[in-house]
């Protein structure tokens, strides 16, 4: 029994290895089989088209519309903010220049007419110039010097004749600017014009920067008060080839640690040579509140530069050659050519005015809508 058990398990074994390698054999046949017949049919079915040569040739032209749009060249610099202009107030007086009284401090606004100080025996005020009192005056004294103290009363609002001459109507316009600022002005007002009571405002914006302290002698290096003739600043060293590109009167947008204000270009200087830039160009801004500028800071300085709506076009469409910067525009609907010819085109010769964000804005014998060619 054991016997026909086992011949029946060398006979299943035996059979075994006859059939593996005649599936492996057929499955190698159908592999080549596959292989050949796809083969043939790619070489019977080959793909159709243009030849890869000269499809490397064919141009196929990339065409764009003149826009009418803003193309601005916005402005982003740095700067110092930087102090105006100052100028001492002028006084004297006969005697010791002792400072008596001080009646200003730094941030004050002087105007025409507005009292100083006491510099010994003399209260001083300011007066528009030119203001050339070179004498005391009395009743009846005349000149240029009176006619010109005679103005300088009316543009502080103390209303007088200007007639050259002093007159009883000159001393009421004295007595009456005495007694707007000090007590103890005689009862019959004042019978003569003391050339060291009156000080020169200078031109400006007259702002007190710096006043002398009581007790102190006044003199050239100490004057009694000393103003700004003009506003705090913005000044900047801008590269020649932005700087040339501004011009005085722009607006701007300055912008320091104490925050924004808006400005103006107010000049821009000469060539120089910056250490740091070369050629450059130092362009002054003035603030529309001056008050905000704080000098010594640093500030930015920023523009949306020109806002105007222009004729643009792709900055890769504009071309240059000897004989000037141009545009290719489309001729005779070439626009949808992809032939390896060159597509039909004719110049136009174009004036970059600026640009920006890809694009150029453009003073051209062209219409918007019409084609350019790009590439």
């Amino acid at each position: 029994m054991t016997t026909h058990s086992q011949n029946q398990n060398s006979g299943h074994r035996f059979s075994e290895c006859i059939a593996r390698p005649r599936v492996l054999l057929l499955l190698a046949i159908l592999a080549i089989g596959s292989l050949m017949l796809s083969f043939y049919l790619g070489t019977r079915y080959a793909a159709t088209g243009p030849d890869p040569a000269v499809q490397a040739k064919t141009v196929i032209p990339v065409w764009a519309k003149v826009e009418e749009r803003t193309v601005s060249e916005g402005l982003a610099i740095a700067g110092t903010t930087k102090a105006g202009e100052t100028a001492p107030i002028s006084a004297r007086t006969n005697g010791e220049p002792v400072l008596v009284y001080q009646n200003q401090k730094p941030g004050n606004v002087l105007k025409a007419g507005d009292f100083i100080g006491i510099i010994g025996a003399d209260p001083v005020f300011v007066l528009e110039g030119p203001l050339p009192l070179y004498r005391d005056l009395n009743l009846g004294d005349n000149g240029d010097d009176v006619l010109a103290f005679q103005k300088a009363l009316n543009s502080a609002g103390y209303a007088t004749a200007q007639s050259g001459t002093v007159t009883e109507d000159t001393l009421d316009a004295v007595t009456r600017l005495h007694r707007a600022h000090l007590t103890g002005v005689p009862s019959e007002g004042v019978t003569s014009i003391a050339r060291n009571n009156y000080a020169i405002l200078p031109g400006g914006s007259h702002t007190v920067t710096a006043v002398a302290a009581v007790g102190q002698l006044i003199n050239d290096g100490n004057p009694i008060a000393s103003v700004e003739t003009s506003e705090p600043y913005v000044e900047s060293s801008v590269e020649l080839s932005v700087a040339n590109k501004l011009k005085a009167g722009d607006r701007v947008s300055l912008r320091t640690s104490t925050g924004s204000v808006e400005g103006t270009i107010t000049s821009i200087g000469e060539l120089q040579n910056d250490p740091s830039k070369g050629a450059a160009k130092s362009v002054r801004f003035s603030a529309d509140d001056p008050s905000k500028l704080t000098p010594g800071q640093s500030a930015s300085i920023t523009s949306k530069g020109n806002t105007s709506t222009t004729l643009a076009v792709p900055t890769t469409a504009v071309r240059q050659d000897s004989q000037g910067t141009y545009v290719l525009v489309e001729k005779g609907g070439s626009s949808t050519s992809t032939s390896k010819d060159a597509p039909a085109t004719e110049r136009v010769n174009v004036e970059v005015l600026r640009t920006a964000g890809g694009y150029a804005a453009i003073n051209a014998n062209l219409s918007a809508g019409q084609k350019v060619l790009v590439s």
